[in-house]
Protein backbone atom coordinates (compact mmCIF):
# COMPACT_ATOMS: atom_id res chain seq x y z
CA UNK A 1 0.00 0.00 0.00
CA UNK A 2 2.99 2.29 -0.35
CA UNK A 3 3.35 5.05 2.21
CA UNK A 4 -0.08 4.49 3.74
CA UNK A 5 -1.82 1.74 5.66
CA UNK A 6 -5.34 0.91 6.66
CA UNK A 7 -6.09 0.97 10.38
CA UNK A 8 -9.31 -0.61 11.64
CA UNK A 9 -10.95 1.07 14.61
CA UNK A 10 -14.21 -0.37 15.79
CA UNK A 11 -16.65 -0.59 12.93
CA UNK A 12 -14.85 2.05 10.88
CA UNK A 13 -11.58 2.08 8.99
CA UNK A 14 -9.18 5.01 8.97
CA UNK A 15 -6.61 5.51 6.25
CA UNK A 16 -3.54 6.87 8.02
CA UNK A 17 -0.77 8.87 6.44
CA UNK A 18 2.90 7.85 6.43
CA UNK A 19 3.42 10.14 9.45
CA UNK A 20 1.87 7.50 11.68
CA UNK A 21 3.60 4.40 10.33
CA UNK A 22 6.04 3.32 13.05
CA UNK A 23 6.49 -0.22 11.66
CA UNK A 24 7.43 1.18 8.27
CA UNK A 25 9.96 3.55 9.82
CA UNK A 26 11.37 0.72 11.92
CA UNK A 27 11.82 -1.35 8.77
CA UNK A 28 13.70 1.54 7.15
CA UNK A 29 15.89 1.84 10.24
CA UNK A 30 16.74 -1.85 9.99
CA UNK A 31 18.02 -1.64 6.39
CA UNK A 32 21.61 -0.62 7.28
CA UNK A 33 21.83 -3.47 9.80
CA UNK A 34 20.53 -5.97 7.28
CA UNK A 35 23.18 -4.86 4.80
CA UNK A 36 25.92 -5.20 7.44
CA UNK A 37 24.69 -8.67 8.38
CA UNK A 38 25.13 -10.31 4.97
CA UNK A 39 21.60 -9.74 3.75
CA UNK A 40 19.39 -10.83 2.17
CA UNK A 41 18.25 -13.53 4.53
CA UNK A 42 16.71 -16.78 3.39
CA UNK A 43 15.57 -20.05 4.89
CA UNK A 44 17.15 -23.48 4.81
CA UNK A 45 14.66 -25.94 6.29
CA UNK A 46 13.89 -24.59 9.77
CA UNK A 47 16.87 -22.17 9.83
CA UNK A 48 17.24 -18.53 8.80
CA UNK A 49 20.49 -18.11 6.87
CA UNK A 50 22.35 -15.06 5.62
CA UNK A 51 23.56 -14.56 2.05
CA UNK A 52 26.69 -16.61 2.81
CA UNK A 53 24.64 -19.56 4.07
CA UNK A 54 25.52 -19.07 7.76
CA UNK A 55 22.76 -19.52 10.34
CA UNK A 56 21.35 -16.28 11.65
CA UNK A 57 19.40 -15.94 14.87
CA UNK A 58 17.26 -12.97 15.73
CA UNK A 59 17.89 -11.95 19.33
CA UNK A 60 15.74 -9.09 20.42
CA UNK A 61 14.11 -7.07 23.09
CA UNK A 62 10.68 -5.54 23.44
CA UNK A 63 10.71 -1.87 24.50
CA UNK A 64 7.15 -1.06 25.52
CA UNK A 65 5.73 2.31 24.63
CA UNK A 66 2.01 1.66 24.99
CA UNK A 67 1.67 2.33 28.72
CA UNK A 68 -0.48 5.00 30.34
CA UNK A 69 1.72 7.93 29.26
CA UNK A 70 2.19 6.44 25.77
CA UNK A 71 5.94 7.01 25.41
CA UNK A 72 8.82 4.51 25.57
CA UNK A 73 8.93 3.10 29.10
CA UNK A 74 11.74 3.72 31.57
CA UNK A 75 12.70 7.25 30.58
CA UNK A 76 12.23 8.46 34.15
CA UNK A 77 15.08 6.12 35.16
CA UNK A 78 17.51 6.48 32.24
CA UNK A 79 18.06 8.37 29.01
CA UNK A 80 17.03 6.99 25.64
CA UNK A 81 20.73 6.84 24.77
CA UNK A 82 21.55 4.84 27.89
CA UNK A 83 18.71 2.37 27.33
CA UNK A 84 19.71 1.82 23.71
CA UNK A 85 23.37 1.40 24.73
CA UNK A 86 22.35 -1.30 27.21
CA UNK A 87 20.36 -3.07 24.50
CA UNK A 88 23.42 -2.98 22.26
CA UNK A 89 25.75 -4.15 25.05
CA UNK A 90 23.79 -7.37 25.51
CA UNK A 91 24.11 -8.09 21.77
CA UNK A 92 20.48 -7.64 20.73
CA UNK A 93 20.05 -7.43 16.96
CA UNK A 94 16.40 -6.44 16.86
CA UNK A 95 14.31 -4.01 18.93
CA UNK A 96 10.53 -3.93 18.93
CA UNK A 97 9.49 -0.44 20.05
CA UNK A 98 5.76 -0.60 20.64
CA UNK A 99 3.38 2.34 20.59
CA UNK A 100 -0.17 2.98 21.73
CA UNK A 101 -2.84 2.93 19.04
CA UNK A 102 -4.77 5.16 21.46
CA UNK A 103 -2.10 7.84 20.94
CA UNK A 104 -2.64 7.65 17.17
CA UNK A 105 -6.41 7.84 17.70
CA UNK A 106 -5.94 10.93 19.92
CA UNK A 107 -3.77 12.64 17.31
CA UNK A 108 -6.21 11.83 14.51
CA UNK A 109 -9.34 12.75 16.49
CA UNK A 110 -7.94 15.92 18.09
CA UNK A 111 -5.88 17.27 15.20
CA UNK A 112 -2.56 16.91 17.00
CA UNK A 113 -0.65 15.35 19.85
CA UNK A 114 -0.37 16.45 23.48
CA UNK A 115 2.78 17.66 25.20
CA UNK A 116 4.62 15.26 27.49
CA UNK A 117 3.72 17.21 30.61
CA UNK A 118 0.00 16.95 29.80
CA UNK A 119 0.38 13.23 29.07
CA UNK A 120 2.03 12.63 32.46
CA UNK A 121 -0.63 14.65 34.29
CA UNK A 122 -3.46 12.80 32.54
CA UNK A 123 -1.93 9.38 33.15
CA UNK A 124 -0.47 9.81 36.64
CA UNK A 125 -2.45 12.70 38.09
CA UNK A 126 -1.37 16.18 39.08
CA UNK A 127 0.57 14.96 42.14
CA UNK A 128 2.75 12.23 40.60
CA UNK A 129 2.62 13.34 36.95
CA UNK A 130 4.83 16.42 37.38
CA UNK A 131 7.35 14.50 39.51
CA UNK A 132 7.83 11.73 36.95
CA UNK A 133 7.81 14.24 34.08
CA UNK A 134 10.68 16.15 35.74
CA UNK A 135 12.64 12.87 36.09
CA UNK A 136 12.15 12.22 32.36
CA UNK A 137 13.39 15.72 31.51
CA UNK A 138 16.40 15.31 33.81
CA UNK A 139 17.42 12.07 32.08
CA UNK A 140 16.52 13.23 28.58
CA UNK A 141 17.58 16.87 28.15
CA UNK A 142 16.66 16.74 24.45
CA UNK A 143 13.01 16.91 25.60
CA UNK A 144 11.46 20.26 26.46
CA UNK A 145 8.09 21.74 27.39
CA UNK A 146 7.10 21.57 23.71
CA UNK A 147 7.96 17.86 23.21
CA UNK A 148 4.99 15.64 22.36
CA UNK A 149 4.45 11.93 22.97
CA UNK A 150 5.02 11.15 19.30
CA UNK A 151 8.29 13.11 19.29
CA UNK A 152 9.47 11.17 22.37
CA UNK A 153 8.67 7.91 20.58
CA UNK A 154 10.53 9.08 17.46
CA UNK A 155 13.48 9.91 19.74
CA UNK A 156 13.59 6.26 20.77
CA UNK A 157 13.31 5.17 17.17
CA UNK A 158 16.14 7.45 16.06
CA UNK A 159 18.48 6.05 18.73
CA UNK A 160 17.56 2.50 17.72
CA UNK A 161 18.41 3.39 14.11
CA UNK A 162 21.81 4.68 15.21
CA UNK A 163 22.38 1.51 17.22
CA UNK A 164 21.61 -0.58 14.15
CA UNK A 165 23.87 1.52 11.91
CA UNK A 166 26.83 1.07 14.27
CA UNK A 167 26.36 -2.68 14.85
Amino acid sequence: MGAHFLYHRGASSVFLDMYFVFPFLYALAAIPAALALNAPFNTNKQFIVDSKGANFTYVGVNWPGAGDVMIPEGLQYASIESIVSKIKSIKMNIVRLTFAIEMIDNIKDNGGDVKLQDAFNRALGTTNGPKVYQQVLKNNPQFSASTTRLQASFGGLQHIARLIETS
